[in-house]
């Protein structure tokens, strides 16, 4: 961290400073010093996450500030267990199809359909969901913020 009139602020990273070392298949680098590509399904290393702090051996996707995760979800088992985060906010977007989500805080439950394209769910620290697809094929993306080991409960 520096500090810059007395504020914590983060440490950045130019791009001429990364050194990659990815294995085959794994990330596509382009002939520009600081861009990367590759498709975020192939690229999931935990539970179809592909950006976070779990992200070994790619600068690039390797991160603490936040966590992201593109899920191709099917309909199915409807008794899953709720999770939550300690200090982690998360946001998900519905790409494609039809997600219906339950959250939990405390005796208050809430229930939240995503049906359209661009549709999204933000959820604070402590609120506990579970979600499920309503149609074959569903495509979400999440993100969580900032990107925390041991953050999410119940432990996977």
């Amino acid at each position: 961290m520096q500090t810059l009139k007395g504020e914590s602020v983060p440490t950045v990273r130019l791009a001429k400073d990364l050194q990659v070392n990815a294995e085959e298949g794994e990330q596509k680098e382009t002939d520009m010093t600081g861009v990367s590509h590759g498709n975020a399904g192939e690229a999931a290393t935990r539970h179809e996450w592909f950006v976070g702090y779990f992200v070994a051996n790619d600068p690039y996707r390797q991160t603490t500030a936040v966590e992201m995760k593109w899920w191709v979800h099917q309909p199915g088992n409807q008794d899953k267990p709720f999770g939550g985060n300690r200090c982690a906010r998360s946001m998900s977007i519905l790409i494609q199809g039809a997600f219906r989500f339950e959250f939990l805080c405390g005796d208050h439950r809430e229930e939240v359909l995503l049906k359209n394209p661009g549709d999204y769910a933000v959820w604070l620290p402590g609120i506990e969901h579970r979600g499920f697809a309503q149609q074959e094929d569903t495509i979400m993306l999440t993100m969580r913020w900032p990107s925390v080991p041991r953050d999410h409960y119940p432990e996977k």
